[in-house]
């Protein structure tokens, strides 16, 4: 009984998952209203954080800025590990002369660590001391990425269905079924599963 009630969980737990990776990959192309453009004529770096499994097994790298728009508003942006030093002087203005525009999804901070470490930066850089005003609050980033975000779920989704589809290729085959089609979707299983991890944690 207890083996059927933990098979039932864990295929609840796949289910749901499947079905959040295309749906919030939607939602998040779509949902014009947490679209954001700024143009931001100052930015820094806040904070680096990398994201791993018992830290141990590295499975990537968020990096967050501190930019200034053009009225001396403060936003919190998620980025590229590049965003800064092609974008940027070094002393911080933009090398555009007009400033940087940028579009971004509005996001809130679910992660302790990150919220932390983010209030930490705005507190030694005296934001509140000098009157720096932040619309999004500290609780929000600027997330640039999210269009990257929402093709990698997608893709995860489609590697799902096409490991769903090998497994029930060899079930069907049994002995007959090739060795390759095994080993494709053992691989496929893998890459959904490092995907996955990957999505949750930097989520």
């Amino acid at each position: 009984m207890k083996d059927k009630i933990l098979h039932f969980l864990l295929i609840v737990l796949l289910v749901g998952l499947v079905l959040y990776l295309p749906i919030s990959s939607i939602m998040e192309l779509t949902n014009k209203k947490k679209i954001q453009d700024v143009t931001i004529v100052g930015a820094c770096e806040a904070v680096s954080l990398e994201h791993s499994i018992n830290y141990l097994i590295p499975v990537g790298i968020d990096y967050y800025y501190f930019g200034i728009d053009e009225k001396g508003d403060a936003y919190v942006i998620q980025a590229e590990k590049k965003w800064l030093e092609k974008n940027f002087n070094t002393d911080y203005t933009a090398k555009d002369s007009n400033g940087i525009k940028i579009t971004g999804r509005v996001k809130k901070i679910h992660d302790y660590q990150v919220s932390n470490s983010i209030n930490d930066s705005i507190n030694k850089m005296g934001f509140e001391e000098n009157g720096i005003n932040m619309p999004l609050t500290s609780e929000c980033v600027l997330d640039t990425l999210y269009i990257k975000s929402a093709i990698v779920k997608l893709v995860d989704f489609f590697i799902f269905v096409l490991a769903a589809l090998g497994c029930l290729v060899m079930v069907k085959k049994k002995d007959k079924c090739p060795k390759v089609i095994g080993k494709a979707t053992l691989c496929l299983i893998l890459a959904f599963c490092i995907i996955s991890i990957k999505l949750l944690m930097q989520h």
